[in-house]
């Protein structure tokens, strides 16, 4: 049994695969700004519209032209289509944040399945350098000792 260094002979596939991790964990995290992006351009379509949806529903008492409330009602028009496409985006960046997030997921359990192999691995080296250890101390223990160097005990006698 050599006592030398421990090597794990799938380090590099290892390597790659924390690198497929960390590749995964940007893109989600580019996914996630990209829908955040989203999400809050949808919510200022939202409140221009609920502005542009008082103009056309004036408020009790409040007289408009029938031009101004045709214009308005033109720009709410506008608003809820860009609405409507910024619902289609939103729901298309939202699924890219969970694809993203299921990639990452599979990227950690293939990375973490083989750091347990590489544990397991360097587990046993460990075991089987201690019991070499161990051999060569028992051998050097049984070894008979050489002529003449033998130690006797004072005996009062």
């Amino acid at each position: 049994m050599s006592t030398g260094r421990f090597t794990f002979r799938l380090q590099r596939l290892l390597a790659l695969r924390q690198m497929a991790e960390n590749a995964a964990s940007v893109t989600l995290g580019s996914a996630r700004a990209a829908a955040s992006a989203i999400h809050a351009t949808q919510t200022a379509l939202s409140a221009r519209r609920a502005v542009a949806r008082d103009t056309v529903f004036p408020s009790a008492g409040a007289t408009r032209g029938v031009a101004e409330l045709t214009r308005a009602a033109l720009l709410v028009e506008r608003i809820d289509g860009h609405v409507v496409e910024a619902d289609k985006a939103a729901r298309g960046a939202d699924e890219r944040v969970r694809d993203s997030l299921a990639r990452l997921g599979e990227r950690v359990q293939a990375r973490r399945m083989l750091e347990r192999l590489r544990e397991r691995h360097l587990a046993e080296w460990t075991l089987g350098v201690e019991r070499h250890e161990r051999e060569v101390m028992d051998s050097l223990a049984r070894r008979p000792s050489a002529p003449g160097s033998e130690t006797t005990t004072p005996t009062n006698g």
